[in-house]
C-alpha cells in the first residue's frame, strides 16, 4: 500500500516543518472539539498568560484528553513545531473551574521556563525559584520552599552475602522529608490548596 503522501499533487505536498496556525483557529477548533471546555480552557489561558506570564506565545495548542504515564493530569511538550504544546486530562474539567486554572498555570510556568533557556523540570532551581515568586499572588500566601542538595550515605547493600558484594553502598540521598515536600512543589499550585477550598463548577466535557 502507497502512503497517502506519495500519492499527493505536488502543489499540495506535506511539508517538511508544519507552519504556524492562527491563533483564531486554534481557540475556535477547541470549542468545535470540546465545546464550553475548549472555550474555557483558552479564555483561562489567555488571563494567565496576560497575568503571570506575558512573555509566552499569546496562543498554543491547547488539547483535552488523556495524557502520558497514566497519572499525568497535565503535561507540556516542548519543543513543539512551533514552540509547546499543553494537555489537559479530561478529569481537571470534572473537579471544576479552579482546578483547570491551577493545572493549566503549571503548565504555563514550563513553556515559560523552556522558552526563557532556564531547566524546565520540576527537580531544578528554576522551577523552586518560580514557585517563590508566583505563590504570593497565586496563593495569596508566600512559599519558602528550596530544592535540597541530595547527600552522599552509606545505606546497606540488600545484595550483601552475594560473592563480591560489599556490606554497605553509598548513595545520594535526599534529606529526610525532602522527598514529601518535593512532590508537593511538583504539582504546584493545586497541591498547596487547602482542604476546603472550592474548586468552582465542574465545566461540561463532551465524552469521546
Amino acid at each position: 500500500m502507497r502512503r497517502v503522501a506519495e500519492l499527493l499533487p505536488p502543489d499540495l505536498s506535506l511539508p517538511e516543518r508544519p507552519k504556524p496556525t492562527p491563533t483564531t483557529e486554534l481557540s475556535r477548533a477547541a470549542e468545535v472539539l470540546w465545546g464550553p471546555a475548549g472555550s474555557y480552557l483558552y479564555a483561562a489561558y489567555r488571563c494567565l498568560r496576560a497575568t503571570y506570564f506575558p512573555d509566552i506565545p499569546a496562543e498554543l495548542p491547547l488539547v483535552i484528553g488523556l495524557t502520558a504515564y497514566g497519572h499525568c493530569i497535565g503535561l507540556t511538550r516542548h519543543p513543539w513545531p512551533q514552540t509547546a504544546r499543553i494537555s489537559l486530562a479530561p478529569g481537571v474539567f470534572a473537579t471544576g473551574e479552579g482546578m483547570v486554572d491551577d493545572v493549566l498555570l503549571h503548565e504555563m510556568l514550563h513553556v515559560h521556563l523552556a522558552e526563557a533557556g532556564l531547566d524546565p523540570k520540576h527537580a531544578g532551581e528554576p522551577w523552586y525559584t518560580a514557585v517563590r515568586r508566583l505563590s504570593p499572588a497565586v496563593l495569596g500566601q508566600p512559599l519558602d520552599v528550596e530544592r535540597s542538595k541530595r547527600r552522599s550515605m552509606r545505606i546497606a547493600n540488600p545484595a550483601y552475602g552475594l560473592p563480591g558484594e560489599p556490606k554497605t553502598l553509598v548513595r545520594k540521598q535526599a534529606p529526610e522529608g525532602d522527598a514529601g515536600l518535593h512532590r508537593r512543589v511538583a504539582t504546584w499550585p493545586h497541591s498547596f490548596r487547602p482542604s476546603c477550598y472550592h474548586w468552582g463548577d465542574p465545566i461540561a466535557l463532551p465524552t469521546y
